[in-house]
């Protein structure tokens, strides 16, 4: 049954794009006032906790010197940068609730910061401190009728999608994406065209749909990662370079959730700079769009040599790192349009569609959501 829920995870992830557009239009004019600072000389500070502070990672670097070009900052527990009167202090935080989180929008507005909140709740402090905020959906049609079926039916049908942030978290990527693309021609064009956004959202929905059907074809591939993770009593590591890194740690955080065993096991995100221990049986999950990365190709080899297993996802089926692994262990994504904010920088659909790739294999293991909420502080 796991690939079959990995299938119904995946859908319902599919369905966030019609609430998604939706609350782009709603939010079309605060979505415009906050593209209308980026002509001015302003600092951009990002903030989040848990998954939903990497989308926040994923915007800094989206709109940092090497992307879009504005100076960006990741504020973490506090601001090590000194903010100046005028510049941005964005947070995303879908409960908008949450103590440290308010307590610097606080001191953003002391530092007289325009602040802007992306958020799921309206009613939250978040949303009625900041300046600007631009709402995101926190469920998809027919959530509530899908849990309450799946809660009375506990003891013989499995569990489907459970949101826990999930929709909130790979809606901000679609938006943080989306923003990123629109003001790039903003700024590169002079002239700010809401288009820009939806267009990047809507392309997003259509590849989601081309990766469906790539997936379906690769479904004994599926089976066997879900069924080795399963079955394994070692740690799951995933890896990733630049474009894919913020991806790979929010998938480590959700594989995390599901299989973290009383500190038996663990999923996490490999940092070259505290490299873990290779043991025998650990499990590796490469995130690499072209196969070409040095660094990641070089963490897979490490793994390999040991004769571990490695399952990389990517979208070039005759790569370096499709010859290191084979084939048959490997993924294969649709290719992938580019959408270039500079010179150097580009960000493209394959990220998205590794999120909700990995968000549904990670929900295909079957551990318990209560399990979640007890190992992970955000979920909202």
């Amino acid at each position: 049954m796991s690939i079959g829920l990995f299938f119904e995870n995946y859908i319902h992830y599919a369905g966030i794009f019609p609430p998604l557009i939706y609350h782009l239009e709603k939010n079309k004019s605060e979505i415009k006032e906050l593209a209308e600072l980026m002509y001015e000389d302003r600092a951009f500070f990002f903030d989040g906790t848990g998954r939903s502070g990497k989308v926040g990672h994923r915007g800094k670097r989206n709109f940092g010197l090497e992307g879009i070009g504005k100076r960006t900052h990741f504020v973490n527990s506090g601001f090590e940068v000194k903010p100046e009167k005028g510049d941005v202090y964005i947070q995303i935080s879908g409960s908008g609730t949450r103590k440290i989180l308010l307590e610097n929008l606080s001191i953003a507005k002391q530092y007289e910061m325009v602040t802007c909140g992306i958020t799921r709740n309206l009613d939250s402090g978040l949303a009625k401190e900041s300046d600007i905020v631009i709402t995101l959906p926190q469920s998809i049609a027919g959530e509530d009728e899908i849990k309450k079926y799946f809660n009375e039916n506990m003891k013989t049908v499995e569990k489907p999608f459970r949101e826990l942030g999930s929709v909130f978290e790979v809606s901000g990527l679609i938006l943080i994406d989306g923003l990123s693309y629109g003001m790039a021609q903003y700024v590169q064009n002079s002239e700010f065209k809401f288009s820009d956004v939806k267009d990047k959202v809507f392309n997003s929905l259509e590849y989601i749909g081309r990766l469906q059907y790539n997936l379906e074809n690769q479904k004994d591939k599926i089976e066997k990662i879900i069924r080795t993770i399963k079955e394994s009593e070692r740690n799951i590591r995933v890896a990733g370079f630049r474009f894919t890194a913020d991806i790979g740690e929010m998938a480590a955080m959700r594989m995390n959730h599901k299989i973290y065993e009383n500190g038996k096991r663990e999923a996490s995100f490999i940092n070259l700079s505290e490299f873990p221990e290779i043991k025998p049986g650990d499990i590796v999950i490469p995130l690499s769009g072209e196969g070409e990365t040095h660094v990641t190709n070089w963490i897979t080899k490490q793994f390999v040599g040991l004769g571990n297993k490695a399952f990389p996802l990517t979208y070039r089926k005759k790569s370096a790192l499709t010859k290191l692994v084979g084939e048959e262990n490997s993924i294969i994504f649709p290719p992938t349009k580019k959408y270039k904010l500079s010179k150097t920088y580009e960000i493209r659909e394959y990220e998205i569609g590794l999120m909700i790739t990995l968000d549904s294999i990670a929900l295909s293991l079957e551990r318990s959501e209560q399990e979640m909420e007890r190992t992970h502080s955000v979920f909202g």
